[in-house]
C-alpha cells in the first residue's frame, strides 16, 4: 500500500481578537497549529524486506518527481524479495500443517491403541468371569438333585442346560481368535466401555 500526502509543520500564530476573548493561550500571545509545509512525503506502508527504502520527503533541493526514479527502483528490487518471503512462509505453513496432521494422526492412533487393549481386557475379564461360571456350575452339577425337580415350572436339568447355553454364547473364545481380533479392529479413537 502506498501513501502520498503532506507533510505537516507546527508553526505559532498570534491569537485573534476571538480567542483572546474566550481565554485561548491569553498568558502566551500565540496558538501552535499545525500545517501543511507545502512538501510531499510518499511512504510504502507494507513492510519491506532488507534495508529497502520505504519513505521519500520532498525538500527545497530535491522535489518529488526527481525521486520517482528511486521509488520504481526500490519497488523493482522488493518485488521478487517479497515473493520470495511470501514463498518461504506459504512453505513454513505448509509444513506446520503437515507437522499438525501429523500431531493429530499420532493422537488418534495412541487412542485407538489404548481404546483396544481396554476393549481387550474388557474381553479377557468376560473369559475370566466365563470360567468362574463354568467351575461354579460344574460344583451345583455335582450337588445330589433330582432330575425331575421342578422351580418355576422349570426341571433342574432344564435349569443346567439354559445356564450352560448362556455361558457359552458369552464366551469370547467360541467363536475362535479370528472373532476376537476382528472385535478388536472394530474400536476407534471415540469407542467407549459399554
Amino acid at each position: 500500500m502506498f501513501r502520498l500526502r503532506e507533510r505537516l509543520k507546527q508553526v505559532q500564530r498570534p491569537i485573534t481578537v476571538d480567542e483572546k476573548r474566550w481565554g485561548f493561550s491569553a498568558k502566551n500571545g500565540y496558538r501552535k497549529e499545525t500545517v501543511g509545509s507545502g512538501f510531499l512525503i510518499f511512504e510504502i506502508q507494507s513492510r519491506l524486506p532488507g534495508q529497502l527504502k520505504s519513505t521519500w520527503l520532498e525538500t527545497e533541493e530535491r522535489r518529488m518527481e526527481d525521486m520517482v526514479g528511486d521509488i520504481f527502483a526500490t519497488m523493482q528490487a522488493a518485488t521478487p524479495l517479497l515473493e520470495a518471503e511470501r514463498l518461504a512462509e506459504e512453505d513454513r505453513e505448509a509444513r506446520r500443517r503437515e507437522d499438525e496432521a501429523r500431531r493429530r494422526e499420532e493422537e488418534r492412533q495412541r487412542k485407538i491403541a489404548d481404546n483396544r487393549l481396554r476393549r481387550f481386557g474388557q474381553l479377557a475379564d468376560q473369559w475370566d468371569r466365563i470360567g468362574r461360571m463354568r467351575a461354579f456350575l460344574a460344583e451345583v452339577k455335582v450337588l445330589p438333585y433330582g432330575p425331575d425337580a421342578m422351580v418355576e415350572g422349570r426341571r433342574l436339568a432344564d435349569w443346567i442346560a439354559w445356564l450352560e447355553a448362556r455361558i457359552e454364547a458369552r464366551d469370547p473364545l467360541r467363536a475362535g481368535s479370528r472373532a476376537i481380533f476382528e472385535d478388536l479392529a472394530t474400536v476407534t479413537e471415540w469407542w467407549h466401555q459399554p
